[in-house]
């Protein structure tokens, strides 16, 4: 698989939870979710490969640009104080 073309390929898996394993992620607003992710992703040059989870978590696996700091990218999704 290359999805950076003459640059390795490096798979990280992410999962994000709820507050407190609340169960939150219902139908409705799942897929808003999965567009959203998928966007910052992009944002950040990578590509979601495949995605998944349950109503208090989900799963990511995700390739970035070798070239990109992964700190930086995790960081940019979390959220602000309060």
């Amino acid at each position: 698989m290359e999805i950076f073309p003459n640059l390795p390929t490096i798979l990280y898996h992410v999962v994000f939870s709820t507050k407190d394993q609340a169960p939150l992620i219902t139908a409705e607003i799942e897929g808003l979710l999965y567009s959203y992710l998928d966007g910052l992703v992009r944002s950040h040059d990578g590509l979601i490969i495949e995605s998944g989870g349950m109503p208090d978590h989900i799963h990511l696996l995700a390739n970035f640009s070798p070239e990109k700091s992964l700190d930086g990218t995790c960081l940019a999704s979390q959220p602000g104080p309060g």
